[in-house]
């Protein structure tokens, strides 16, 4: 086959590498050009005599140079936890070591018969079925969400979660048998509170550096209790700070949910303070997963990275969340859906409502400051539930009178990063002083001639009023700096809303899209730099 280096026309004998232990059992060399971005780099695959996995990214071999086996297989012998992630090497050069690799590579851009490639064939056989087997089951599709757009696609995606990669499967196969026997029964019998402790959740597999982009959540007192063959329950109740009753539930007994450990721990605490026969199995629970996040940050029991530090509290108690949910999970969802269409938005839209709520709360109370936001809002659900805190937002939308300019706030106009923008019937006007703010509030009947979004746009933010026959909408860009460039921002599209916060059509969306890229050219760098630096 091209590019690939092979021996004979049959599936020969393994070939014999002289090399220190561990030996080499089988190795499959890979052309950079079969991966996506394409590079010049080849890839090896090393499959060892201890049960592990290497893949290598060579920076100066050549593909199907056998010779740099040797040197670096004794460079990484002790190396059994996987430390090393980039070598430089006498005669070799440099390596990097893929732990983010897949343990069996899936090249994306090679024709099926790569699969039938004698290497192939050989390197696949000297694996653990049984582990590689486990870590693909893990790997489940989630049930689809109970909602979907107007044009019939998920609100979000569902967050992807990577198992089968080198060092998850080095982590089983290289066990003792009683470990690795006991490890793999604990991962089938509690995978969604097991695998975040055992296993890296990687986002993607990574075939190009070294880095894993993901952490385990590593409790040495829950792996203690599997490798001791103990009562399991416990030990994964206390690392998860939940009852043993949810640690047996029928909703642990599937992966489900990302990678970040904050925001599992707060979806167990809604589903531990429901009572047992108000709690959903996995399918019920990913059909609403996608909004349960919403919730959580409006209460303030995970972080958003746009939000500020008033958001950062202590957990809410269970108290809150069964109020939340006082009809059960599946008839909250549904009514909340039905009354409300678009949960992301719904959710989103009661911030602006918190916070005039508060402000309210501040006048009567004769304070300065008024409750902070996520306390009021855990108060509202814990006392009239979530349906609760939506309609009160709805109404509070629809019938609040439109504010007027105040006096003390002068008619600023803020450096433009745009300015207009129009193509083919498009526009866009970027909207820079309070009265096009509050002029863009009222004709679109939605929150823009708040404080708030001012307040936002003098710290940096750029809200735009997008327009085509017969349509309308107000976008919302935040900027963040740029890693890769000094002194320079990138804006992200953040919200688009039509009239009455309605959601828009897919061509409004991808109009959007172009104006943000319009404000991130490279020749509107100065612009944005302005535009930061006038907070």
């Amino acid at each position: 086959m091209e590019d690939f280096v092979s021996y004979a026309p049959a599936v020969p004998p393994a070939p014999t590498f002289a090399a220190p232990l561990p030996a080499v059992r089988a190795r499959l060399w890979l052309p950079g050009r079969t991966f996506a971005p394409e590079d010049e780099y080849p890839r090896l695959w090393l499959s060892l005599s201890d049960g592990r996995v290497l893949a290598l990214r060579l920076g100066q071999a050549r593909l199907g140079e056998d010779a740099v086996i040797a040197p670096i297989v004794a460079a990484l012998a002790d190396d059994a936890g996987g430390h090393r992630y980039q070598l430089e090497l006498p005669d070799v050069g440099f390596v990097q070591v893929l732990y983010a690799a897949p343990a069996l590579p899936n090249p994306s851009r090679w024709h099926a018969g790569f699969w039938f490639d004698a290497d192939f064939q050989r390197f696949a056989a000297t694996l653990d079925a049984e582990a590689m087997r486990l870590l693909l089951w893990l790997e489940r599709e989630p049930t689809p969400p109970a909602v979907t757009r107007h044009d019939g696609r998920a609100p979000q995606p569902a967050p992807k979660v990577f198992f089968a990669s080198v060092r998850n499967y080095n982590r089983l196969a290289t066990l003792p048998p009683l470990l690795r026997e006991r490890r793999m029964q604990a991962l089938m019998r509690f995978p969604a509170l097991v695998a975040p402790v055992l296993l890296t959740l990687h986002h993607s597999p990574n075939v190009f550096d070294g880095k894993r982009h993901a952490w385990r959540d590593k409790d040495v007192a829950v792996e203690a209790a599997i490798d001791a063959g103990r009562d399991l329950a416990g030990a994964l109740a206390a690392h998860w700070g939940i009852s043993r009753g949810l640690v047996r539930a029928p909703v642990n007994a599937a992966f489900w949910g990302g990678r970040e450990a904050a925001r599992r721990r707060a979806c167990l605490a809604v589903l531990d303070a429901l009572p047992d026969n108000q709690r959903p199995d996995v399918a019920a629970f990913e059909r609403w997963l996608p909004y349960l996040t919403g919730y959580l940050q409006l209460i303030g029991a995970v972080a958003d990275e746009d939000d500020d530090a008033q958001r950062a509290s202590t957990p809410p108690v269970p108290e809150v969340h069964r109020g939340a949910f006082r009809l059960g999970w599946n008839l909250t969802w549904e009514a909340a859906a039905k009354r409300h269409g678009n949960l992301h938005t719904a959710l989103a839209d009661c911030d602006d409502f918190l916070a005039a709520a508060r402000g309210r709360a501040a006048t009567l109370l004769a304070r300065r400051y008024g409750p902070k936001i996520h306390r009021l809002a855990a108060a509202w659900v814990a006392c009239h539930g979530l349906l609760g805190l939506l309609d009160a937002s709805v109404r509070w939308h629809r019938q609040r009178p439109w504010p007027e300019k105040e006096d003390y706030l002068p008619d600023l106009h803020l450096p433009e990063v745009l300015g207009r923008l129009e193509e083919d019937g498009w526009e866009a006007v970027e909207l820079v002083t309070p009265t096009m703010l509050l002029y863009e509030g009222q004709r679109m009947h939605h929150c823009a001639g708040s404080p708030r979004y001012w307040e936002d746009s003098v710290a940096g933010t750029r809200l735009f009023h997008l327009a085509r026959r017969g349509e309308q909408a107000t976008a919302e860009y935040r900027p963040r700096l740029s890693e890769d460039v000094e002194y320079d921002t990138a804006y992200h599209l953040v919200q688009l809303r039509g009239p009455t916060n309605r959601e828009v059509s897919p061509e409004m969306e991808a109009w959007a899209r172009r104006v943000e890229s319009a404000l991130n050219a490279p020749e509107r760098r100065d612009a944005r730099w302005a535009a930061l630096e006038a907070r």
